[in-house]
């Protein structure tokens, strides 16, 4: 993550527009405590969804806080883009739609996962992805999976595999950024390949040039190192001279 002074910001903002900082928590929903933690640097992880209340109580755009601020949560990014991703992939009861669950499966195991959190159970996690892997590549031999078989193991898949499962994983904290992009790209693979419309994705304003000098930062889930930064960031520039001159 990318986090510069967000606090900062804020209060400058709010001192500017002659709010106090009572009134910017009346007028955003967000407690004074919090605030005050925010401004004097005590909490440097604010949410995008808390932003966005403190943007509205300022009565500027979030995306002018987030440019003003040279602010990126990496993480809650992704987050917010796998929830979406989740939600239009799954039924009304939180259930993956039958031809999604292959899929979502191995993007479960592609992306490293650990799912132990969901079922507060180690053994459980693992067991039920021998289960899933063994049955996803011999599914078709009616000599081992009947019809009842296939009734049972959509009932476990749903146990075990939900979004209420999903969210609880990657909101548990120990999921690494690289996980997460990871799953939600994977996600996006599948929403395409299926032709799933995701709504509501919104955008982050950000300088690409901040963004990459990120610790962690890939393309396709490939890690870019100092080099690789390095003469990216040497193409652009010259890209952007030429255009200049043009």
């Amino acid at each position: 993550m990318i986090k510069i002074k967000i606090g900062e910001i804020i209060k400058e903002l709010r001192n500017k527009k002659g709010i106090s900082a009572r009134e910017l928590s009346r007028r955003s929903g967000i407690s004074q405590p919090y605030l005050s933690q925010l401004e004097t640097g005590k909490n440097n992880n604010p949410t995008n969804e808390v932003l966005k209340k403190i943007a509205s109580g300022l009565s500027i755009e979030f995306v002018e806080l987030i440019h003003l601020s040279n602010y990126y949560n990496a993480e809650e990014v992704e987050k917010n883009k796998i929830n979406k991703l989740l939600s239009e992939m799954t039924d009304l009861k939180g259930y993956f739609l039958p031809h999604l669950k292959e899929d979502v499966f191995y993007a479960i195991r592609e992306s490293n996962l650990y799912m132990a959190h969901a079922f507060h159970n180690a053994s459980d996690a693992s067991g039920y992805e021998r289960m899933f892997t063994d049955y996803f590549l011999n599914k078709n031999d009616e000599w081992t999976y009947s019809e009842r078989d296939h009734e049972d193991m959509a009932k476990d898949f749903d146990k075990a595999y939900n979004i209420r499962t999903m969210l609880e994983v990657i909101e548990q904290g120990e999921t690494t950024i690289e996980e997460l992009e990871s799953f939600s790209n994977l996600l996006n693979d599948i929403a395409n390949k299926h032709n799933i419309a995701i709504t509501g994705n919104e955008e982050v304003e950000a300088d690409l040039y901040k963004v990459i000098k990120h610790k962690n930062v890939h393309y396709k889930q490939n890690k870019l190192n100092d080099n690789d930064k390095i003469i990216i960031a040497a193409y652009l520039d010259g890209y952007f001279s030429n255009e200049g001159n043009n």
